[in-house]
């Protein structure tokens, strides 16, 4: 007797032969349009696929039955998401159903992986994993990997299984999995995946340099190539460089390019994108640096106030340089004349020349940007003029002097007379103004020795201090 038996919104027609040999053949015959994909993930939750039509699968695939009792139908019974999972059972010799998956373009690239979840009932019991050649011949499946299931909850850790398929397998084959009908279980299996293969896991990091240099930078501003290699070599190679410093200082570029800035040591740090875990780190030995310049200050010496009050007198400058480990401390002196005029020697040291104000200017010989300016005031000059002031009456005690000078001066009212300490080397250590006819220098700060006192130009005596 034959049975035609129109199911699946004609989707499905199914041929059952009855007799002492009963069999049973079910082959999707309705023309569909479906090309072959790179990756796929079904999850058996389409709208059309409802319980429990015997047969019943995803557009594109296939399902398979080769007697009676081989089952396989779309069942709501506790799948992973969603409100279905399919599920295969049949026990005894010839009770085969196969579920054929859609028609994939890279089955033999090596590229690809399948994965799903998949439990049993009444188990254990094995599934196979294969390839199908020809949609309605069962015969040729072809096993790639047999499964033993034992787990009946999606929720145990061997639920999930992932498949490899061989390069060597047809390119027109397509992805199956049979229930061999070896045992009572029924099987159900849900979250089908073809996707990419994900690289392995990182086992190990190691930076080195490139060619293996010596791990040092011995130019200013030298750079040099680090390397990272993870192992296994098909793991995920992307690294995060970072630099550790030590006592020197450096930067490095994402491709692991190493730029000298300070002398001393410095660590290349390469951590493992995928695995935050693995991590080396090389040491560098960094030297030859030039420290630039950031900033530099005209002082005077001691920081005496900038005046020149004797007639031809100096006036010692100084640049003070920052930081101070700059590797090029050398300046350019240059006098800039305001109503004054004066000379500066390479060192910075002003002669006076006419009254009124100059500016002692260094500029940075490294870098021409740093510069800096000291206004200095200018008096006592003789081209300026100076009244008659031989008759000038001055009185000064005691000498030796251990800390308080006094001086005594006929200073005409509303006057002030400029007064100077010279040391023996001409460096002007103390300058100042008498603003009244008796006056206190406190000279506690100055080392003892013998110093030229000065007082209007006219008064130039020696002084000892003890």
């Amino acid at each position: 007797m034959f049975l035609f038996k129109n199911t699946a919104k004609k989707r499905t027609i199914q041929l059952l032969y009855t007799t002492a040999c009963s069999f049973m053949l079910t082959g999707n015959l309705q023309a569909q349009s479906c090309a072959p994909v790179s990756d796929f993930y079904e999850n058996f939750d389409a709208p059309t696929l409802t319980c429990c039509t015997m047969g019943l699968v995803p557009e594109c695939w296939n399902s398979i039955s080769t007697a009676v009792g081989a089952n396989q139908i779309i069942s709501t019974t506790s799948p992973v998401s969603g409100p279905n999972n399919i599920y295969q059972n049949g026990y005894g010799a010839g009770k085969i159903s196969i579920v054929v998956m859609r028609e994939v373009n890279n089955i033999n690239a090596g590229t690809h992986q399948f994965r799903f979840k998949v439990r049993a009932n009444s188990g254990p019991g094995n599934l196979d994993f294969g390839y199908i050649t020809d949609t309605a011949d069962a015969a040729t499946f072809v096993t790639i990997q047999t499964i033993s299931v034992s787990n009946s909850s999606y929720n145990d850790p061997i639920a999930e299984r992932t498949f490899t398929v061989p390069n060597t397998i047809p390119s027109n084959a397509r992805l199956a999995i049979r229930n061999p009908g070896t045992s009572w279980a029924g099987f159900y299996w849900d979250d089908a995946y073809w996707e990419p293969i994900p690289p392995p896991a990182v086992q190990s990091i190691d930076v080195t340099t490139q060619n293996n240099a010596a791990a040092t930078i011995t130019s200013n501003a030298g750079t040099l190539q680090t390397l990272a290699t993870i192992l296994p070599a098909a793991a995920n190679q992307a690294v995060t460089w970072s630099i550790v410093p030590g006592s020197g200082a450096a930067t490095i570029s994402a491709g692991g390019l190493v730029t000298a800035q300070e002398n001393g040591t410095v660590w290349a740090k390469a951590v493992s994108v995928e695995n935050s875990s693995m991590k080396d780190s090389l040491e560098i030995t960094i030297s030859g640096q030039l420290v630039p310049i950031v900033s530099l200050d005209v002082q005077t010496e001691n920081n005496v106030t900038p005046v020149i009050i004797i007639n031809g007198g100096t006036l010692q400058t100084v640049a003070l340089i920052t930081p101070a480990n700059t590797s090029n401390q050398d300046v350019i002196w240059s006098i800039i004349n305001g109503t004054g005029t004066a000379t500066i020697s390479a060192n910075g040291l002003v002669t006076a020349q006419g009254n009124g104000t100059v500016w002692a200017k260094a500029i940075s010989v490294e870098n021409a940007v740093v510069k800096d300016s000291l206004l200095i005031t200018i008096s006592g000059q003789s081209s300026a003029g100076i009244e008659d002031q031989n008759a000038l009456s001055v009185n000064f005690y005691p000498n030796p002097v251990k800390r308080l000078l006094t001086i005594e001066t006929a200073l005409p009212e509303g006057k002030e007379f400029p007064v100077q300490l010279i040391d023996q080397s001409g460096r002007v250590v103390y300058s100042d103004f008498l603003r009244n006819k008796k006056s206190q220098l406190d000279l506690r700060a100055l080392p003892g020795g013998r110093y030229r006192l000065i007082i209007n130009q006219t008064c130039n005596q020696q002084l000892i201090i003890e």
